[in-house]
C-alpha cells in the first residue's frame, strides 16, 4: 500500500482514479503524488473489443475469449482445421505454380493462402495471450480512465472492415460467375469452380463437396486477414489515444513548479504506457508484417494490371473487381498504417512540454524523463524489423510510386519498339 500520499484538491471537471488494493502497485517511491486526470466517461477496452471478437469467433473461427484460452474447445479445433485447410491450399498453389509457370498474378494465390495460414497461426497464438493483454490494459485504465466512445469506434471499424472485405470478395466471385460459359446450366457450378481454383483441381479430381469446402476456405481466409487488420487498428487507436491523453495532462502542468516526486509520478505513468505498448507490439508485430506485405502486394499487382494490361480485352466485371480490390486494400492499408504510426508520434509529444518547463523546476527526474523519451522508440514494429513511423510510410509510398513510374516507362519503351 502507498503511504504518505499527498492529497490534491479536486475540481469539478476532474475525478480521482483509485488504485485497486488487490493489484500490485509498481511505483518505486513510497511518496508519490496522485495527479488529477480528466474524467472521460465511457467504455473499457475489454468491453469495447467484445463485439469484434465475437464476430471473429463466429465469422473467422478465431478462438479469442475474454475469460481464458481453452486448447480443447470447439473454437480452437475449428481454427486448427481451418489452418490445416489453408496450408493444404498453399501447398496445392505451389504445385500449380511449378507446373504452369510463375508470374506476378499467379503468385498472388500463394501469397493469399500462405498469408492467411500464417495469420491464422498467429491469431491462435494471440488468443493464448489475449487475456494477459486485457489484464495489463485494465491496470493502465485504472490510472488513466476509460476512453470516450471507444466501444462505438471499435464496432464501427469492425463492421466497416468486414463489409468492405466481403464486397471485394463477392466481386471476385461474381466476376468468375459472369465470365463462366453457360452452355450447360447443370455444369455451371463445376465450370466456375474449375476456372476460379485451378490450383486445386489440376491436382485433385473434381468433387462437389470438395468444391464447396474450397469456397468456404477461401471465404474464411478473406475474413481472417480482415480480422487481423481489425485487431491491429483497434489496439493502435486506443493506445495512441492514451499517449495523447497523457500529453494533454502534461500541458496542464506547463509553467508550474512541480516537485521531484510529482515529476516521478508523471514519468512512472509514462513508463506504464510504454510497457503496454511493448506488450501490444509483442502480440501483433508479426501480424502487422504479414498484413503490410499482403496489402503492398495487392496494390502493386492492381497497379501493374491497370498499367500493363490496359490494351488487352478485359470485361467490365474484371475492371470493377480490380477497382474494388485496389480501393479496399488501399483503404485498409492506409487505416492500418495511420493508426499504428499514431503510437510512435504521440509517444514523442510530451517532449515538447518538457522543453518548456521553468528552469527552477529542472531536477534529476526531469532529466531522466527527457532522456527516456528521446532514447526509447515506442511504437509498433513489423516482426521487430522496422518501426512504424512517418518516415517509413513515406519511404514505402515512394517505393510504390517509383514502381508505377517504372511500369509506365517500360510500357512506353515496349510500344515504341514494337509498333
Amino acid at each position: 500500500m502507498l503511504k504518505n500520499v499527498l492529497r490534491v484538491k479536486l475540481s469539478n471537471n476532474f475525478k480521482r482514479f483509485k488504485i485497486n488494493p488487490n493489484k500490485t502497485v509498481d511505483i518505486e517511491s513510497s511518496t508519490c503524488y496522485f495527479l488529477d486526470v480528466p474524467e472521460i466517461p465511457s467504455d473499457s477496452f475489454r468491453s469495447a473489443t467484445h463485439f469484434p471478437t465475437i464476430l471473429g469467433r463466429y465469422l473467422c473461427l478465431i478462438p479469442i475469449s475474454h475469460d481464458r484460452f481453452r486448447i480443447f474447445s470447439i473454437r480452437t479445433v475449428l481454427s486448427v482445421i481451418a489452418l490445416v485447410c489453408q496450408i493444404i491450399m498453399t501447398f496445392l498453389s505451389f504445385c500449380w505454380l511449378k507446373e504452369t509457370g510463375a508470374n506476378i498474378f499467379k503468385g498472388g494465390v500463394v501469397l493469399f493462402f500462405g498469408g492467411s495460414a500464417v495469420t491464422m497461426a498467429l491469431l491462435i497464438n494471440l488468443s493464448s495471450n489475449w487475456c494477459n493483454l486485457l489484464n495489463k490494459w485494465e491496470q493502465v485504465e485504472g490510472y488513466f480512465g476509460h476512453q470516450k466512445n471507444l466501444k462505438l469506434k471499435f464496432t464501427f471499424i469492425s463492421i466497416l472492415c468486414i463489409i468492405f472485405s466481403m464486397v471485394e470478395h463477392l466481386s471476385y466471385l461474381l466476376t468468375g460467375i459472369i465470365t463462366t460459359e453457360r452452355e450447360n446450366s447443370h455444369e455451371v457450378f463445376e465450370i466456375y469452380v474449375l476456372k476460379m481454383f485451378p490450383q486445386v483441381f489440376t491436382v485433385i479430381t473434381y468433387n462437389t463437396w470438395l468444391a464447396v469446402l474450397v469456397l468456404i476456405v477461401n471465404s474464411v481466409s478473406t475474413l481472417t486477414l480482415c480480422f487481423s487488420d481489425q485487431i491491429i487498428i483497434m489496439g493502435s487507436l486506443a493506445l495512441g489515444n492514451y499517449f495523447e491523453i497523457f500529453n494533454e495532462r502534461m500541458k496542464t502542468h506547463k509553467g508550474k513548479n512541480l516537485t521531484p516526486d510529482q515529476w516521478k509520478t508523471l514519468r512512472v505513468d509514462y513508463t506504464r504506457l510504454c510497457n503496454l505498448a511493448r506488450l501490444l507490439n509483442d502480440c501483433v508485430c508479426h501480424l502487422l508484417c504479414v498484413s503490410l506485405l499482403i496489402h503492398v502486394y495487392i496494390i502493386c499487382v492492381e497497379m501493374h494490371q491497370g498499367v500493363v494490361r490496359t490494351n488487352e480485352h478485359f470485361s467490365l466485371s474484371h475492371y470493377v473487381h480490380a477497382i474494388l480490390s485496389f480501393m479496399v486494400s488501399s483503404l485498409r492499408g492506409c487505416l492500418l498504417c495511420l493508426c499504428s504510426v499514431k503510437i510512435y508520434e504521440n509517444s514523442k509529444l510530451p517532449k515538447r512540454s518538457l522543453y518548456e518547463i521553468p528552469q527552477q523546476s529542472f531536477c534529476n527526474e526531469v532529466d531522466f524523463f527527457l532522456l527516456q523519451i528521446q532514447k526509447d522508440h515506442i511504437g509498433l514494429t513489423g516482426s521487430h524489423m522496422f518501426l512504424m513511423t512517418r518516415r517509413f510510410l513515406l519511404t514505402m509510398f515512394g517505393t510504390i510510386v517509383s514502381y508505377e513510374i517504372l511500369l509506365v516507362q517500360m510500357k512506353g519503351y515496349s510500344s515504341r519498339k514494337n509498333p
